[in-house]
Formats: C-alpha cells, structure tokens, sequence
C-alpha cells in the first residue's frame, strides 16, 4: 500500500467520479467543491518557502488569495 498523499485535485476526481458513477457518498457537488479548494489552499501555503515570500514580498496565503481566490 503507498503512502503518497492524495492531492486536491486527485480527491475531487475521486469524488466526481464516484457522484458521476451514482455512489453514494457524504457531500453533495458543491461541499465537494468548497473541500477541494480548501485543500489546494492549503497544499500552496504548505508549499511555499522563505525563499518565495523573500522573492514576492508576500505571504503564503496573500499569493493564494491574489492567484486563485
């Protein structure tokens, strides 16, 4: 079994098909939505170094905000 962390865009894949396919699962489209992006949040801010925010000027979370919020 692996251990590889599963990214947001793998899971929201997952989830869609699972909609698309009639399981059933625990959130509806947009829950699995908000969730998603809520993730990939996170994976930026885990991400993001000194070095970037030296090179930017901005924060791990300011960068999210401007870039994809």
């Amino acid at each position: 079994m692996s251990n590889k962390k599963q990214s947001s865009v793998e899971w929201l894949y997952d989830q869609m098909s699972n909609l698309a396919a009639g399981y059933t699962t625990e959130l509806n489209q947009q829950e699995i939505l908000e969730k998603a992006k809520t993730m990939h949040e996170a994976e930026i801010t885990e991400t993001a170094s000194t070095y970037f925010h030296e090179r930017t000027g901005l924060t791990p979370e300011q960068y999210y905000k401007e870039t994809f919020a």
